[in-house]
């Protein structure tokens, strides 16, 4: 993966721009639990109190299986 500077937003998985320094180590921990995947499973991400499903939604576009419970 290339580096993003501090001043640019990180892609997604579709490369859309994903806005400021939340999302883009929210990217790169993702990035880092792909590359260290032993099986190329998708990361599993359990959302607790996920409401509206804004992070399970952004988590998802980041290739995770996202299971949300409110």
């Amino acid at each position: 993966a290339a580096a993003v500077r501090p001043d640019q937003n990180a892609p997604d998985a579709t490369g859309a721009a994903l806005p400021g320094p939340v999302h883009r180590v929210l990217a790169a921990e993702v990035a880092r639990a792909t590359e260290g995947a032993r099986d190329g499973a998708a990361p599993r991400v359990l959302d607790v109190g996920g409401g509206s499903g804004a992070w399970a939604v952004a988590l998802a576009g980041l290739g995770c299986a996202v299971t949300v419970v409110d």
